[in-house]
């Protein structure tokens, strides 16, 4: 009892630490895309092939900043929800089916990321080793799209 007590109490400050690590991660999110912004509306006192790179070092820094975020979030939600039953996960992995063509291939490819952990392919079969914090995510994200 002990043991379990000690788990959670630790999975707690985990999540009050992932909350503030938020926190901090979407306000520096949120300067690099202002500076994005700024730089597109000539703000930015940029131009020529300056303006290309920098746009693009943005671009990928942003990029680079969502994937931290999710991933803080995912541990976080992992955490801090409840566990999915069976049944919730084939409805949630049925939805994603149905959507996935819709998704653009950046976002197709993130989703990947976050689910498989590795993958071990053999002459007669494909092992794909999934990452349970991932998985919760896309649960939770599934869950929640079809509540609104």
């Amino acid at each position: 009892m002990a043991t379990f007590q000690s788990a959670r109490k630790a999975s707690k400050a985990r999540v009050k630490e992932i909350s503030r690590i938020l926190a901090k991660e979407e306000r520096s999110l949120a300067k690099l895309q202002e500076e994005s912004d700024n730089l597109l509306t000539g703000k930015g006192g940029v131009q020529g092939s300056s303006f290309a790179n920098r746009f693009q070092e943005l671009g990928i820094q942003i990029t680079q900043k969502r994937d931290e975020i999710l991933k803080f979030r995912l541990e976080r939600d992992a955490l801090d929800s409840d566990a999915f039953g069976e049944q919730d996960v084939a409805q949630s992995l049925s939805d994603l089916d149905e959507l996935w063509d819709e998704l653009f291939p950046e976002e197709q490819a993130r989703i990947i990321r976050l689910l498989v952990e590795r993958a071990v392919v053999h002459p007669d079969r494909l092992d794909l080793f999934v990452r349970k914090e991932g998985l919760i995510g896309v649960l939770h994200d599934m869950k929640t799209r079809t509540e609104e």
